[in-house]
């Protein structure tokens, strides 16, 4: 598994993706390599990928990872 924070840091991060999903000015740098100053650990933008992409692909057997690459985001935006 690919993933670089708890449990409780994926539901807490994971919370604050869904506030920031049409946010067009996040900081990429802080949610991809962290920031103490905006309480980001380090990898939680690789970690929450990586978790969007696995609960899809479970949810749509028979769809393949190369396929997301041209969806839509919205596609994956969790409820």
């Amino acid at each position: 598994m690919a993933v670089a924070l708890t449990p409780q840091q994926t539901a807490a991060m994971a919370a604050r993706a869904r506030e920031e999903w049409d946010n067009r000015r996040y900081n990429h740098f802080a949610w991809f390599f962290g920031s103490d100053e905006l309480d980001i650990p380090r990898w939680a933008g690789y970690s929450l990928g990586f978790q969007l992409v696995g609960d899809y692909l479970d949810g749509h057997p028979g769809t393949s990872a190369g396929a997301l690459a041209t969806m839509s985001s919205e596609a994956l935006r969790p409820s």
